[in-house]
């Protein structure tokens, strides 16, 4: 493995991709990249699951031709055989859980993101953030369910796509070994849940145009209520990171996300094909049913929203 190694100053972003999964995280990080004030102050990291190496190739050339780099870090994959994967999750979701030691004694701070997401602001604000000795900062779930078999009420439930991890906090107080206590006794089925107990409602409490996530849409009563209605607004319009969270990703031929044609952009920029079906003929389609004809609906009035903004 490489040494793991990060200048003052810098903000390490970490994402974890198999050979599948490889082109949607240089997404990920070239729509972080793209929207830095300073680019030397962000360097990028790949857990590696078994991507390809003419893949790493045109990851690492993409990022140096605009102007920075990515470190691979292969992750000993045995350690978390034995735990449950769901829906499209691999293995490699776990990877995440190897940060907090691999960076140990090397920065106080480890930005992770999912692969299904595109930064569209400055990362680098997230270096000025007080942990107030909390193990982590992030973005409360914006679901109705997510939390239910947790014990934890939902607003202490955190989504996991976009953690910024207190390396020294997490350790400190061994999150990781709470994680691996709750997957081994199989209390949940997921490394997210896992965390959460692991946690147990101790994190800071990020603004939600941190993780734009779809649920939005569906709470806006409770955002309002325990956020206040211009964090619901920002959140919407504005968002500094977009998370396409559940089935409705951007890279599918049909997709009713309403910041689907932002992710085209970025995509483009890291030059990564993807193929969607013309808007006509996406319309068309979408009239064969009427659990279609609803999404359609509510993706033409979300995007109507956004021209608006």
């Amino acid at each position: 493995m490489k040494e793991v190694s990060i200048e003052d100053g810098q903000l390490a972003v970490v994402g974890a991709a198999d050979e599948n999964y490889a082109q949607y995280l240089l997404v990920a990080f070239v729509s972080a990249l793209l929207n830095t004030t300073d680019k030397a102050k962000i360097k990028f990291f790949c857990l590696d699951g078994g991507i390809k190496p003419q893949t790493k190739r045109v990851m690492e050339d993409k990022l140096e031709k605009l102007g920075s780099s990515i470190v691979f870090l292969t992750i000993d994959g045995t350690q978390y055989d034995q735990f449950k994967v769901i829906k499209h999750l691999t293995k490699v979701a776990y990877y995440r859980l190897s940060i907090p030691s691999l960076f140990q004694g090397v920065t106080d701070r480890v930005l992770y993101i999912d692969c299904d997401l595109i930064v569209t602001g400055d990362l680098l604000q997230l270096l000025q953030i007080n942990f107030d000795n909390k193990p982590v900062a992030a973005v409360e779930d914006i679901s109705t369910s997510s939390h239910m078999n947790t014990g934890l009420k939902r607003k202490d439930y955190i989504n996991s796509g976009f953690l910024l991890i207190n390396i020294d906090a997490w350790n400190k107080k061994e999150i990781n070994r709470k994680v691996i206590e709750v997957l081994e006794k199989e209390l949940v089925d997921n490394d997210q849940c896992a965390i959460n107990i692991a946690l147990d409602g101790e994190w800071l409490r990020l603004p939600l145009v941190w993780n734009y996530q779809s649920g939005i849409y569906r709470n806006k009563k409770y955002i309002i209520e325990n956020y206040g209605y211009q964090q619901l607004i920002d959140v919407i319009k504005k968002p500094n990171v977009i998370h396409f969270v559940g089935s409705d990703k951007p890279w599918k031929k049909v997709c009713y996300h309403p910041w689907e044609n932002d992710y085209i952009k970025y995509a483009d920029a890291a030059e990564v094909e993807i193929y969607k079906l013309p808007e006509l003929k996406k319309m068309l389609i979408s009239l064969l049913s009427f659990s279609t004809i609803k999404k359609y609906i509510r993706f033409v009035y979300r995007k109507s929203q956004l021209r608006n903004k």
